[in-house]
């Protein structure tokens, strides 16, 4: 099971991220962030899917988590890598 997908973490970056977060600096030592809810839902999404439930896919949480990751490209699954390839071959020609 957890081998049948990789985890993106460019794209958690990329969607839990806001224009409002900031670097850590001399007044912020440990940088800020905004609360976001999207960050709130995938943090818990990526929990139940590394969670001991995930190794039993009749559970209905862990399938509407893998669902959901895999939908907005933060689970990549083996078929994903092979048509990604395919499609750069095929765009060379």
């Amino acid at each position: 099971m957890e081998s049948d997908y990789i985890i993106d973490f460019e794209r958690v970056n990329e969607l839990t991220s806001t224009v409002y977060d900031s670097e850590p600096s001399e007044n912020v030592p440990f940088g800020k962030y905004v609360y976001h809810v999207s960050r709130k839902i995938i943090k818990d999404y990526l929990e139940i899917y590394n969670s001991r439930e995930s190794r039993r896919l009749d559970n209905k949480k862990v399938l509407e988590a893998i669902e959901t990751l895999h939908y907005n490209g933060i689970l990549i699954s083996k078929s994903d890598i092979r048509d990604g390839k395919i499609k750069e071959v095929l765009d060379e020609n």
